[in-house]
């Protein structure tokens, strides 16, 4: 359970740092920095968000009670990778406009 909750908080850190703009000054004079940086980023937070969830999904009781950490790790980190998600397919469709 802990550790799905240190991913989700992996992908919030990282999800923020990217939506924020922090690292746009690193990327502006080179191309290929920004791809760097940008697959980076992409890869950090799907995988974390990845894991988190197949870690909650895999602490649930099937047929009894669980605690509601985990309710809040799965949570947690299933909206995260909806919402990285959503903002790559946004992106790409929006890309043209």
């Amino acid at each position: 359970m802990t550790t799905a909750f240190v991913m989700a908080a992996i992908a919030s850190i990282t999800a923020i740092v990217s939506i924020s703009g922090v690292l746009a000054g690193m990327v502006e004079a080179n191309i290929v920095s920004a791809v760097i940086v940008g697959l980076g980023i992409i890869i950090l937070t799907t995988i974390t968000t990845t894991v988190g969830t197949g870690v909650a999904w895999a602490a649930l009781k099937k047929g009894g009670p669980n605690p509601m950490g985990i309710w809040i790790a799965l949570i947690w980190n299933v909206l995260l990778l909806a919402v990285i998600v959503l903002m790559m397919v946004l992106n790409t469709l929006m890309r043209g406009h």
